[in-house]
C-alpha cells in the first residue's frame, strides 16, 4: 500500500496579530510588551479608549456602534417609553442596557498597547 499525499489546506493560515510593543498611532512609545497587564484608573480607561478610537486599526463598526450608543442615550426618543416605569418598571431598562454596553466597550475595546500608552501619558 502506498501512502496518499496529504491534501493542501483550503485556506492560508490567519495573519499574525501586530506585536504589542508597537504603540497605537499618535501615542507614546511602549517600553515593554512582556510586562504584566496595566492597571488603570477610570480616567486611564477613558484615555486608553480615546487612543483606541483614534487608532486606524480599530474597526469602523466599533467606532460607529459607540457613537450610536451615545446618541441613543442623549436622544429624547426611547425604544421603551419612560412612562412605562410607573406601570412595569421598564422605562429606564433600555437606557441602562445601552449604558452598560458603553461602559463595557470603554473597558474592553482598548488593546494592551493602548492601555500602556495611556498609562505612560498619565505618569
Amino acid at each position: 500500500m502506498s501512502q496518499q499525499p496529504k491534501p493542501a489546506p483550503l485556506s492560508a493560515p490567519p495573519p499574525e496579530p501586530p506585536p504589542l510593543d508597537s504603540a497605537p498611532s499618535g501615542a507614546a512609545p511602549v517600553a515593554d510588551a512582556t510586562a504584566a497587564p496595566v492597571s488603570l484608573s477610570v480616567f486611564g480607561h477613558l484615555r486608553a479608549f480615546m487612543l483606541a478610537m483614534e487608532d486606524p486599526a480599530t474597526p469602523v463598526y466599533v467606532k460607529a456602534a459607540f457613537a450610536v450608543g451615545l446618541l441613543y442615550l442623549v436622544s429624547p426618543i426611547d425604544l421603551i417609553p419612560e412612562p412605562l416605569v410607573v406601570y412595569f418598571g421598564l422605562g429606564v431598562a433600555d437606557d441602562a442596557a445601552v449604558l452598560i454596553a458603553l461602559i463595557r466597550a470603554v473597558v474592553t475595546v482598548p488593546t494592551e498597547a493602548h492601555k500602556r500608552a495611556a498609562a505612560a501619558l498619565t505618569r
